[in-house]
């Protein structure tokens, strides 16, 4: 069963196929596997087939100014985050104004600093045990339309 229009090719010819397909990566995928990479506090991250959009080099920033060590391989469309030494909570105002994504950052930093600060907001999240969180309201974009509300964790 399908959920919508149903797509079928059909191949005549006793030709075989070959070729190479490109398949574009998808950006909120991305997004959150940048921030989901911070959890891993030993190794490297590799993702591959990253879109090399602007949210995904404002996602890097993110990661860069908590401590991650980042490399973007464009070309290649390769990423590669090692979080093992994050040295800070804060989620700069210049890049957290300008990218929504930036809420996605918010779970890993709890979990592996006990707090976050995004910047420029007086908002500041602490971890209050056995999975429990708060986090107040950001406005999630600059003419307030877009608003992700955290309020608790599992636990609740």
């Amino acid at each position: 069963m399908t959920n919508g229009p149903e797509v079928r090719y059909r191949v005549r010819g006793g030709n075989p196929l070959h070729g190479t397909v490109f398949v574009q990566g998808a950006k909120n995928a991305a997004l959150k596997m940048i921030a989901a990479s911070l959890l891993a506090d030993t190794g490297r991250t590799v993702l591959r087939n990253v879109p090399p959009i602007e949210d995904v080099r404002r996602a890097v920033e993110l990661a860069q100014a908590v401590g991650a060590k980042v490399e973007f391989h464009e070309p290649e469309r390769t990423l590669v985050v090692d979080a093992s030494q994050l040295t800070s909570p804060v989620l700069p105002a210049e890049v957290a104004r300008k990218f929504r994504g930036s809420v996605l950052f918010v779970p890993a930093l709890l979990h592996r600093l006990g707090e976050v600060v995004i910047e420029g907001r007086q908002h500041r999240a602490r971890a209050r045990g056995a999975g429990r969180y708060f986090v107040p309201e950001q406005d999630g974009c600059a003419d307030h339309r877009g608003r992700h509300g955290f309020h608790h964790g599992p636990g609740r």
